[in-house]
């Protein structure tokens, strides 16, 4: 009807791969074609069927994906696996198709934290022969946390105080069970070992360890359970100590001039609540006194104020920090202060020559160094003239009050060339 003609072959074949198959005419006829013949191969996990190692954390998922081709006719590939964490499951990507579908693992962990080898399988539902497993290893770890402790931070010694440490959960996108969590309260040795966490309805766990204060402690925290706040804080409860004078309780010196000033100051603290720390000194050079310089009732510190009104010596001070909310916690140390004439300088403005035998005066001007702190020149300076002994011993400085130059004078019958040395003396 048609004027096709067929001619077919019958031959059994166990093909290892693709062939291209040669069809021939013969007889009066010539021609030649060729045909491909397809191996299917069936199943293909891409990537192969290594190990596939994975991380997560408790409470939380596997970001992980794996997929398979088949070139059979309609194939039906489903995936199941086994030993995976509680909580996890395999789940079909949606969009991938029939002859390529891909998986991921979803869910999350709801099992403790732990390694698990799990095994994922492929099979086609069309084709029973058609499967491939390989493993899949899920190390879980401890969902992070936050935790503190909100307790008091100062107690007595001997005093029984209930620690509370506050637990938080690191915000992600899946948050786990926090009453699975406990919490261990120590310095070494614990405490309290393993507390259960109480969640309130905002999502906010507390524990809670009683302990009677016995000796200095660091407090440390340390959550447990499914979840780990083990380096997240550390809180110190110890037994307060009273005052603490930096730098300690030796001997502090100080060296000035008169009419000047001392650049002393000095701090101390309390860790004692409620601590208001208050200084006094006694012994210290006239003009000088103790003045606070700032910081807190209970961490303040001091300065020596004022410009000395003294005549020059050694002073032997004391010191004393008393806390006035404790009366009986006191510290006090020694300050010496070491108080030098101050520096004037001295010119002669008398006669360089002089007849034999005739009555002169000497005279002397006295001005201070320029230091912005003026002594009293006129009250507490004198001058000396002579050369051995001396003509005129301590004579007063009168001061002229528009120029603040002294002058002093010494009344002397030439007898001989002599060479005046003339000394400032008083303060």
């Amino acid at each position: 009807t048609t004027g096709v003609g067929t001619a077919s072959c019958t031959y059994t074949w166990t093909a290892a791969s693709d062939q291209n198959l040669t069809v021939a005419l013969g007889g009066s006829f010539t021609g030649e074609t060729k045909a491909p013949i397809r191996v299917q191969k069936g199943l293909t996990v891409t990537g192969g069927l290594g190990l596939r190692s994975e991380t997560t954390e408790f409470s939380d998922g596997v970001d992980t994906t794996f997929e398979a081709t088949s070139d059979r006719i309609e194939p039906a590939l489903q995936a199941t696996a086994t030993g995976l964490p509680e909580g996890l499951h395999i789940e079909r990507v949606e969009g991938s198709t029939e002859a390529n579908p891909k998986w991921k693992v979803a869910g999350t962990v709801a099992g403790p934290p732990d390694t698990y080898n799990a095994s994922i399988t492929i099979a086609d539902d069309n084709v029973k022969t058609d499967t491939a497993t390989f493993p899949m290893r899920i190390t879980v770890g401890r969902e992070k946390a936050t935790v503190s402790m909100t307790s008091p931070g100062r107690v007595q010694k001997d005093e029984k105080v209930t620690l509370t440490a506050r637990v938080t959960q690191e915000t992600d996108d899946s948050l786990g069970n926090l009453a699975l969590a406990t919490v261990t309260f120590g310095d070494g040795t614990a405490l309290c070992a393993d507390v259960p966490v109480v969640v309130d309805p905002e999502g906010v766990g507390t524990a809670t360890c009683d302990w009677t204060a016995d000796v200095d402690r660091a407090i440390r925290l340390e959550v447990n359970g499914p979840f780990t706040g083990k380096s997240a804080v550390t809180a110190t409860v110890w037994t307060p100590k009273g005052i603490d004078v930096a730098g300690g309780l030796g001997e502090r010196t100080a060296t000035t001039q008169y009419s000047d000033g001392v650049t002393t100051s000095f701090e101390a603290s309390s860790d004692r609540p409620s601590a208001s720390l208050s200084a006094t000194a006694s012994g210290l050079p006239d003009g000088l006194r103790i003045e606070s310089n700032g910081g807190t009732s209970a961490s303040p510190t001091w300065q020596v104020v004022g410009v000395v009104d003294d005549a020059p010596g050694t002073y032997d001070a004391t010191v004393t920090v008393v806390d006035t909310n404790h009366p009986t916690d006191t510290a006090s140390f020694r300050l010496t202060i070491t108080v030098q004439a101050e520096h004037a300088k001295v010119s002669y403005d008398g006669p360089t020559e002089v007849p034999e035998g005739e009555s002169v005066l000497l005279t002397a001007k006295v001005t201070q160094e320029g230091d912005n702190q003026p002594g009293d020149l006129e009250k507490f300076a004198t001058v000396s003239f002579g050369d051995d002994p001396a003509h005129c011993q301590d004579v007063p400085v009168e001061v002229d009050e528009a120029t603040g130059i002294g002058t002093a004078t010494c009344e002397w019958t030439a007898d001989q060339a002599r060479t005046l040395a003339l000394t400032v003396g008083g303060r």
